[in-house]
């Protein structure tokens, strides 16, 4: 369906992104009716649009130098390509971001396939959101915001002298040994 506004059409009907049209001029007078040479044209494909964006993380914390994974949905308008960039704010206000990223939108849904790209060097809390960085889409769209925390592991002891294993008495010397991981804040011998 085309509307006539002086020479310029417009279409009001619906048109579909990369599909084929058949168009012609019909021309009447007093003598009747004519129609015009038809030419056929491809509508373009339009960007899609965005609605909403939601993501989530597979846990709330992890402890330092692990990973976590992050994964979405996008809702909106329409087919194509979608660009986005996870971006992250570290503990103490540093702010870091992924590659432009991109996923496929078709009828107005898409993806945001698993993420591990997350930094966990820093101890303390870190904000997370998808920035979407396409056409058609304004700047201040993004998604929901998730947290994580990172956490020191848990610290190790191991004995590489062990006390003796034969009856110690009151006034008795001897010496053990052990190495530490994850920097323990106290170390006690028990028995």
């Amino acid at each position: 369906n085309l509307q006539t506004l002086g020479t310029t059409f417009r279409d009001i009907g619906d048109v579909i992104g990369g599909a084929s049209y058949t168009y012609f001029i019909r021309a009447s007078n007093a003598g009747g009716i004519r129609d015009s040479n038809t030419i056929n044209v491809t509508a373009p494909t339009c960007a899609p649009t965005v609605s909403t964006v939601s993501i989530s993380l597979d846990k709330a914390s992890v402890v330092q130098n692990g990973t976590i994974t992050g994964s979405g949905s996008i809702s909106g308008a329409g087919s194509g390509t979608v660009q986005y960039r996870w971006m992250v704010r570290k503990p103490g206000g540093v702010f870091s971001q992924s590659s432009l990223l991109s996923t496929s939108m078709s009828n107005g849904s898409a993806n945001i396939p698993v993420y591990n790209g997350f930094p966990t060097s820093d101890l303390g809390e870190y904000k997370v959101w998808v920035r979407i960085e396409s056409p058609n889409v304004p700047d201040d769209s993004k998604s929901n915001e998730q947290y994580y925390t990172v956490n020191a592991p848990l610290p190790t002891a191991t004995w590489t002298t062990p006390p003796p294993l034969f009856a110690v008495t009151a006034g008795d010397n001897f010496q053990v040994a052990w190495t530490t991981t994850g920097s323990p804040t106290h170390v006690n011998i028990h028995w």
